[in-house]
């Protein structure tokens, strides 16, 4: 598996982001849109590779914001 060699906290790294989204949604008794919009911004804005990333890493962020930005 092409992912095999990567780091455990390289995982909690990356989606350490969605726990926090996860967490501040469910909490909030009535999600508004400006609340949405402004977690989709965080996670698209964790989700641009950094100079710090492994290469794997850094292509899973690429399909995951890829896949997040046309919702």
């Amino acid at each position: 598996m092409f992912y095999k060699h990567i780091v455990r906290n390289d995982f909690f790294q990356l989606l350490g982001p969605f726990k926090t989204a996860t967490e501040e949604l469910s909490t909030s008794t009535h999600p508004i849109i400006s609340l949405v919009y402004n977690v989709k911004k965080l996670l698209l804005h964790q989700l641009h590779p950094t100079a710090q990333d492994s290469h794997a890493i850094a292509e899973m962020k690429n399909a995951m914001r890829a896949d997040l930005e046309p919702r």
